[in-house]
């Protein structure tokens, strides 16, 4: 699949620039296996067509893209998936939940070494600040939890913002 920029001008068509399209896992996984279904390539070819990069990304958990959702904030995706928890604001209360069978999300304005035991605890981790390296970035990738840093509409969860019980589904931080 290839992105094309093309230009019409005084009647003739400009080719401008080529380059391979930009696709997630699941489109990658789509495309084979129709293509196959028609039978344009051999189911052989169809699972050699699918980089082993984009078959990562479907063992995540991930957002049904169908799901209303409001959205809290926007940030970096420093790991990969989806999460679901209540959002706690400290590691010690992130820690205590845990030990209680619940589902948290820890937010902060950044990680340090004092909050790891929160990190460990939570399902998933945003920070305000950071970015794809930060510190709870890294080690939630090493993981493979969910993390996210950079968000831009931070000022939006504050603790007294955020409901402690929110039924499912119904917020998102993208």
């Amino acid at each position: 699949m290839q992105d094309i920029e093309f230009t019409f001008e005084r009647g003739k068509l400009y080719m401008l620039q080529t380059r391979r399209a930009q696709r997630t896992g699941i489109a990658a996984v789509r495309i084979a296996v129709e293509m196959a279904a028609e039978g344009l390539i051999s189911q052989d070819e169809a699972v050699q067509r699918v980089p082993p990069q984009d078959l990562d990304q479907l063992f995540h958990p991930m957002v049904d893209p169908r799901a209303s959702v409001t959205v809290l904030a926007k940030g970096l995706p420093a790991s990969p998936g989806a999460a679901t928890g209540e959002v706690v604001f400290d590691a010690d209360e992130a820690e205590a939940l845990k030990k209680k069978g619940r589902d948290v999300i820890l937010v902060r304005p950044e990680t340090s070494p004092e909050d790891f035991h929160g990190i460990v605890a939570a399902r998933a981790v945003l920070t305000a600040r950071g970015g794809m390296t930060s510190h709870a970035a890294v080690w939630r990738a090493a993981w493979a939890r969910r993390a996210s840093s950079a968000l831009r509409t931070w000022t939006s969860i504050r603790p007294q913002a955020v409901p402690r019980e929110r039924p499912s589904g119904q917020s998102a931080v993208k």
